[in-house]
C-alpha cells in the first residue's frame, strides 16, 4: 500500500503534466501561454498590495 506522500507526489505530477499539456495546447491555438497570463495577474496583484501597504504604513506613521 503506497504512503500518503507518494500519492500526493503522483497527484502533483499529474496536475503539472495536465497543466503543461493545456498550456501548450492553448499556445498552439491562441499564441500565448496561460502560465504567463497567470504570472502577469499575480505580479499586478502583488504590486497593488505593495502600494496599499505603503499607504497603510504612511497613515500609521501619521499617528505615531
Amino acid at each position: 500500500m503506497p504512503s500518503g506522500g507518494s500519492q500526493g507526489s503522483f497527484l502533483t505530477t499529474a496536475i503539472k503534466n495536465a497543466f503543461g499539456w493545456f498550456d501548450n495546447w492553448l499556445y498552439g491555438i491562441a499564441g500565448f501561454h496561460v502560465s504567463n497570463f497567470f504570472t502577469a495577474i499575480l505580479n499586478i496583484f502583488s504590486w497593488v498590495l505593495g502600494v496599499v501597504k505603503g499607504g497603510v504604513d504612511w497613515l500609521l506613521a501619521l499617528f505615531h
